[in-house]
């Protein structure tokens, strides 16, 4: 299975994109982009392929990615049959990996950023302590009007 490179952009003046995903199914293809990625799921359950990595994930799942890394969300069989009452729902963050310019992070207090930033270039699921303290804010993002987008790779 080839990635297949998705142009996500930016939107209007916007440095970060935001999209809330409510479908019957996820359904993108198996895909790249050059922005990093946060992805939260908020209600659905299957596989997720992130490079060479293939893991069950189910609500509650947060990925954040760096760029260029190839990724898709496939739902579980029972998804593509129709049943209404399923959805597959998540909030999703795109933004570019130097949203703060190349000198923020030659900095002495963002290495961690820095070392962050280089560990998601093969993906990382976000759990513990961190999962908690993003869960709430990534949640609340959606409703600021000034964050929503839509592109023909995410639709909200």
């Amino acid at each position: 299975m080839k990635p297949i490179l998705i142009k996500v952009g930016a939107f209007a003046d916007n440095q970060i994109t935001i999209i809330e995903r409510a479908d019957p199914h996820f359904n993108t293809p198996f895909h790249f982009h050059p922005e990093c990625e946060l992805v939260y799921v908020t209600e659905s359950h299957g596989k997720r392929i992130v490079g060479d990595s293939i893991e069950s994930f189910d609500v509650g799942d947060m990925v954040f990615l760096g760029p260029n890394i190839p990724h898709v969300w496939y739902n579980d069989e029972e998804y593509y049959k129709g049943q209404e009452e399923l959805k597959a729902r998540s909030v999703v963050i795109y933004f570019p990996k130097d949203i703060f310019g190349d000198k923020f992070y030659g900095l002495p207090e963002t290495k961690a950023l820095t070392d962050l930033f280089h560990r998601a270039q093969r993906g990382m699921k976000v759990i513990g302590d961190t999962h908690e303290l993003l869960r709430d804010e990534i949640l609340s993002l959606p409703k600021k009007t000034a964050w929503k987008g839509s592109s023909p790779c995410c639709r909200s």
